[in-house]
């Protein structure tokens, strides 16, 4: 397309778009001494993500929690939400709600 035109209408998550374009740039890739240190501060953030993400599984697969019945009822009555059960090692690798009902 070319600025100034405007597409055919496009369908999308059940909506329809026109697309106009408003200017064309040519594309450019930086040089990597411009985007060295966010390139470099991305991947050290990167593994220490991941880093955490083993401690804290390690953590909970040596943890001793232990819920009170009592208060667990109080949530169940309250907001319909027990029983309920954590996978964490699960949600920690893949990035899903924590929270299951138990079958």
């Amino acid at each position: 397309m070319k600025p100034a035109e405007v597409s055919q209408p496009v369908e999308s998550g059940g909506s329809v778009y026109l697309l106009r374009v408003n200017a064309v740039h040519a594309a450019t890739v930086p040089e990597f001494d411009e985007v060295e240190s966010i390139v470099r501060d991305e991947y050290l953030s990167r593994g220490r993500e991941a880093a955490l993400a083993e401690k804290l599984v390690e953590l909970w697969q040596a943890a001793d929690i232990r819920f009170n019945p009592r208060l667990m009822d109080k949530l169940a009555v309250t907001t319909g939400a027990y029983p309920y059960q954590v996978d964490v090692t699960e949600t920690l690798t893949t990035g899903e709600y924590p929270w299951r009902k138990e079958q």
